[in-house]
């Protein structure tokens, strides 16, 4: 148990940060970082400045219901 513990805290610590934001009603161009320059972003701006940009996503449904069950279930 004490080797499994140790393993996985060593694990955690090896692991990258994810962030992923679920935002009903939120356009491609809503965020500076996509470029909007009339609404102020800086901090998902530099989330994405500092990371990784996703310019692609797909959604289940055109309603935010089946998208967000879709996405808690993995289907």
């Amino acid at each position: 148990l004490a080797i499994s513990l140790c393993h996985q805290g060593q694990a955690a610590t090896d692991a990258p940060n994810i962030v992923l934001f679920v935002v009903d009603d939120l356009g491609i161009g809503d965020v500076g970082a996509f470029g909007n320059d009339t609404t102020q972003t800086p901090h998902v701006d530099s989330i994405c400045n500092q990371g990784v940009k996703l310019e692609h996503d797909l959604a289940a449904a055109a309603l935010c219901t089946p998208s967000r069950t879709a996405m808690m279930t993995s289907r």
